[in-house]
Formats: C-alpha cells, structure tokens, sequence
C-alpha cells in the first residue's frame, strides 16, 4: 500500500506572497461579534494543587476572555472579500538569539534565511522531551491521536482546514536545531516558504481489515518513521475506510512542540474548521509567551528558591528487581483500575485536610518511593501545566504550544516519609497542609530550566532520579492511551462526530529498539537531564464510573528496570497507599 502525499494547498492565483490566503477559505473578521469563552470550552487546566471551593479550582480567580470572531468563507463565492490575517508583532525575543546561532541554526536545516519567520530559544519544557526523545533513541515523545469520523470524510474540507490551522499557529510551522551540547532553538518557517509546505498531509487506504485494524497498521508505520526535526514534526493522515465504519484522522506531533492542553484546542478547531464554523481571532503570541517565560523573571530568586527547595535531597534511584538482561530501550505499560477507594471519598478527604485531591496523591507517592527507594527525603521529577507562573500572557489557556514542563520536586523538611502515614490523622492533615503549601510555592517557578535547576542544586553529574510523576486529575487514561486526554476530544457534532479511538498501549506500536538516522538535534546532551531507564507515573481518575468514580493509574518503565509484575504491584500500592490516607481522613 502506498500512501498519497500532497504538500499543502496553493494561495489563490494572483494573491501576493506576503498576503497568501488559502484557496479553500478565507478568515474575515466579524466587527461586532464576541464570545465568551469558559473553562468548559476547551478543557481546565488548573494548577492541580490549587485549593477547591465548591468544587471548582480557583488559582488566580476566573475569567472570561471576550475575543472577536472570524468566519470561514469560501473562495468560490464570488462576493467574497477577504480581509488581510492580522500577523503577530516581531517580539524582540528573537534579539537574544545572537546572529551567529540564527545562522547555524538555519544552516542546519539547509534552507534560506528568507523561509525563516523567527529563531527562539527553546523552552524548558521542550529541552525535556527532546532529552527525552533521543533517550528513547526516538522511539517515544512523538505520539500519534487517532479519531474515529464514523462517516466518511471529505477530503478536500481536511486539507483546506489542515492547512489554515498550521498557518494560524507558529507551533505548526516549526522544527527545532541544536547548535552546542547545551542550546537548542526553535525555528519557525514562513507562511508562504516552499520549507513550510512540505508534505504534511497523507492518504492512506488498505486493501484488508477493519477500520481499526488498518489504523492499527498505520499507527505502526508512523512509530517506525519518526521525525529528523529537518521539517516541521507535524503531520496529519486520514486512513480512509468503508462507508459503513466511516474515515480516522490521526495527528502525529512531537510533544517538544505540543503539549496535551495544546492538542485538545488543535482537535477543536480542526474540526470547527472542517465544519465551516467560526473559530477564534487571532490566535496568542507564541512568541510573547516564550520571551515572558524566559527573561522576564528574577533569576536570582529563582536560583535561591531551587537551592533552599532540593537542600538536603537524597539520590531516589529505583533499581532492576532482578538482574535479568534484555532489551534496554524496550517498555513495559500497564494501566490499572483503582479498586481500594472511590474519587467522590478521595475529594471529600482532601477538602477536611484543606488541599486537593492530587496532594493527598503527591504524598502517598512520596511514602512509596521512600520505602522502594530507602530514601529518607526522595525526589522525583513532576509535570507541570506550565501556564499557571505568567499572569501577562494574554489569553494563555488558548496557547498552542508546548507549555508543560517537568522539574524535580520533593518533599518539605518538616515531613517524615520514613514511616507510615496514616497513624495520625491530626499528623497527616499537618503533613498535607505543608506539603501543599511547597507545591504552590513552585508555581511561579515551573517554567525553570532543568540544566540550571540541577546545577543550582548541586547533585553531582548524574540526575539524581529516575521516577516521574503525573497527576492528571480529572483526566481519564483508559482509552487515552496515544497521548489524548479528555480535552483532546473535540465537541460531538450530529453531522460529523469524532470521537477518540481506543487503541491499547503506547507500547504496542513504539518500536523495540533505537531508530537509526540523524535529526537536527543530535549534538544536544540529554544524559544531563535524564537517565537512560526510568518509570513514568501517570494518575487520573474515571469520574463516570458508577458509585463515584475510581483512579486510574498508569505506569511505564524500561523492561530492564520493572516487569509487568513489577509495575502492576507497584500501581497496586500506589492504590492502596491513597486508600490509607483518605480512610484516616474520613475517620
């Protein structure tokens, strides 16, 4: 089966080069139209320790941004006169790229300085999943969505929305290039560059199976294909099926170029777009949010508060429970269905104890790891949101970009992990309240960079953890396995719903061993931000099962380091663990 590569649709003849408009459809902007949009719209993404009052998160107080509309309208109408897409202003972040980077960076990608619109330094959160990537030798970090359409698509709409959403976000349009060991860029290509309009869009349609067989098919090739980062590691197929089972869209993008949040608002305007609806104005400057992350801050506050907070921390290194040998990049995945307590109990224990319910998590976490570990004071690496430290970045939950972050984080002195928790409920409730405490002040310091973080805090050449945790509170996993979360599922529509596919575990289609070729960030030094065997926790809960909802616990982990054994009686423990601590509690 070979697929059908097309390169994005051309500008309509005779429109200039600097105004190029899609020949598809056009945004015009509506003078005297608003909306107002609310959380509910594209997903929370609240701060997850952030305290609750009456059920709902409230870190800075609410808003509700009131934006101006553009509407789709159609070349072929002949009365159509579009209006010039309004640009984002030149940040002078771009003037803390010395010329010297820009031209090596640029030189690296093998394409003219006229195809470039900007060269950024990368943001902390990216540096982590490149690190991360080429630990994998690119075998993760680059997931695929797949979205079932049950009816079939049309191709030509696809397209056409494919190719307004890539020109109306930045992200879409850039790749990355490391230049030293240490320093890695963001480039974004011009709207109208030829480097831009690579083949982004594929067709593919095989002779045999299912629906969900052939995407299952797809899925694989993709994992066998991963990106060089020579382009833009952005990419959309439409596996196409019978006119019963309906098409599946899968949108493959490197996590160092969109976070989860991200990829909900690209799904719900895609299909928006498809649809001929109105999506938003002008979408917010990628650019003004990485110049406000990275040299707006105090860096010596910064630097003082990541030494006060890892003083005193102990290497928290799980090791092999067995010495068996096998394939060092091959991973094991489980996700486990929490049995011991329900999330309605879990919530109504945190608001006794005055914190949340991923603090009450975060705590019971740090128990175990202690225990495994023998670390008195363990530390552990934690994602983070990454939108919640700038309150001047405007409209920032409609960012498309890749905001999260990851740091090390561990627990307050005043806390004993050593032993078991839930002996004192006066003592417990204490010990959540300071930890709680901790974990907001690492809020205005979660875009920091995981390079200067470790050297700050002095621990040596190694990274002194090889444990990750990610608390996706009112996020279910089961079935977003491929990288989705609940926000990543665009609005049920009558005419053309999509809806998310539940495909297995990310581990069935990553492929067995390292990926041989070169990418554009090969001389970057991922060794001192990540160790080469590590185990990711992933927490959630599924609200929607009955009696009050349950947690959802996924972990994965070299083979060589945890067997599937091994990471079911961990999640079981981790369970078991919350389970303790809501029941002392509750009593």
């Amino acid at each position: 089966m070979a697929a059908q590569v097309s390169h994005d649709v051309q500008p309509p003849a005779g429109a200039p080069n600097g105004d190029r408009q899609h020949r598809e459809s056009f945004l015009v902007r509506l003078p005297s139209r608003s909306i107002s949009k609310t959380d509910a719209a594209n997903g929370t993404s609240q701060h997850p320790f952030t305290p609750m009052q009456n059920g709902s998160a409230t870190p800075f107080g609410s808003s509700n941004p009131t934006t101006p509309l553009y509407e789709v309208i159609h070349a072929h109408d002949p009365t159509a006169r579009p209006s010039m897409l309004e640009r984002q202003p030149t940040s002078s972040v771009e003037n803390l790229v010395s010329m010297e980077d820009r031209q090596q960076a640029i030189a690296k990608l093998g394409i003219h300085d006229t195809s470039v619109e900007a060269v950024m330094p990368v943001l902390p959160g990216q540096e982590f999943h490149l690190a991360s990537w080429l630990t994998s030798g690119r075998t993760l970090a680059e997931p695929t969505w797949a979205f079932r359409t049950k009816v079939p698509v049309d191709e030509h709409r696809l397209r056409g929305a494919w190719a307004v959403l890539r020109r109306r976000h930045p992200i879409m349009r850039s790749t990355l290039v490391a230049v030293r060991p240490d320093e890695a860029f963001t480039v974004v290509l011009r709207q109208s560059s030829g480097a831009s309009n690579y083949a982004t869009f594929s067709k593919a349609k095989h002779r045999e199976g299912t629906l969900e067989e052939q995407v299952k098919k797809e899925l694989k090739k993709i994992a066998n294909q991963p990106s060089s980062l020579k382009t833009p590691p952005t990419r959309l197929t439409l596996v196409q099926g019978d006119v019963q089972e309906g098409d599946a869209v899968l949108i493959t993008i490197h996590h160092a170029a969109c976070d989860t949040r991200s990829m909900g608002l690209l799904v719900h305007e895609l299909t928006e777009l498809y649809q001929g609806k109105p999506v938003v104005s002008k979408a917010p400057s990628f650019r003004n949010f990485v110049k406000e992350t990275l040299f707006t801050h105090d860096r010596d506050a910064e630097e003082e508060f990541w030494k006060d907070s890892l003083r005193d921390c102990e290497e928290t290194i799980v090791k092999p429970e067995t010495d068996g040998e096998g394939n060092p990049l091959k991973k094991n995945e489980i996700v486990v269905t929490g049995t011991k307590t329900k999330t309605s109990e879990l919530e109504t224990a945190a608001t006794i104890a005055g914190v949340t319910p991923p603090t009450v998590i975060y705590l019971a976490f740090s128990h175990i790891l202690a225990e495994k570990t023998g670390a008195k004071r363990p530390v552990f690496g934690c994602f983070h949101g990454g939108r919640q430290s700038l309150d001047n970045v405007d409209r920032i939950e409609d960012l498309v970009g890749p905001c999260s972050t990851m740091l090390p984080t561990t627990i307050p002195e005043d806390v004993d992990v050593s032993h078991e928790l839930n002996g004192s409920r006066s003592e417990l409730i204490q010990s959540l309240q300071s930890v709680h405490e901790h974990l907001n002040a690492q809020v205005p310091y979660e875009q920091s960079r995981l390079r200067d973080v470790l050297r700050w805090a002095e621990v040596g050449e190694s990274v002194p953890f090889n444990t990750y945790l990610n608390i996706l509170w009112n996020t279910k996993l089961r079935g977003a396995s491929q990288g989705a979360s609940p926000a990543t599922t665009p609005p049920v529509d009558d005419n053309q719903p999509w809806e998310r596919m539940d495909l297995g575990m990310r581990t069935e289609y990553s492929a067995a061993a390292a990926i041989p070729g070169p990418t554009t960030v090969d001389v970057l030094d991922a060794s001192s931000v990540m160790r080469k065997h590590n185990v990711f926790v992933d927490v959630g809960c599924d609200l929607e099962e009955v009696g009050g909802g349950v947690l959802e616990i996924r972990l994965s982990a070299n083979e060589v380091l945890l067997t599937l054994p091994d990471l079911e009686a961990l999640a079981h423990q981790i369970d078991n663990e919350v389970a303790d601590l809501t029941e002392c509690l509750l009593s």
